[in-house]
């Protein structure tokens, strides 16, 4: 399922190289509803480019999916969620349209368990 939400951009992280299939870049939306809210999203892959051209200020509407990982080490279980961004609308006059690449959600292959549910690596997502 997607979502929309619409906020001003707050701030753009380098993009990271997670493996040789999979890179994300990280960046926060505010919106200024009831109560102020920081919100990270991530864009995947060939994603990350639709962000380099808009300017830290911009009012932006995302559209996004809700991700939510499994993650075991040492007999400890825990839950982690991330918004992975699907779209960018750049809201402006005149509006600008961010070029759209494919809509469907990267999927991230899932981290192996080893026997004892101990992670492969260290890192929890």
């Amino acid at each position: 399922m997607l979502y929309n939400i619409k906020g001003v951009l707050l701030e753009k992280r380098d993009s990271v190289q997670i493996t040789d299939k999979f890179k994300k870049q990280e960046f926060v939306l505010h919106t200024d509803d009831k109560y102020e809210q920081f919100i990270t999203f991530f864009l995947a892959n060939e994603k990350c480019e639709k962000i380099s051209q808009v300017p830290e200020g911009s009012t932006l509407e995302v559209t996004f999916a809700i991700k939510g990982k499994k993650w075991e080490k040492e007999g400890q279980v825990k839950y982690f969620n991330s918004l992975e961004a699907i779209n960018l609308e750049w809201v402006g006059s005149p509006q600008q349209t961010i070029p759209q690449a494919e809509v469907q959600p990267q999927v991230q292959q899932e981290r192996s368990v080893g026997a004892q549910g101990e992670s492969n690596d260290d890192i929890p997502f």
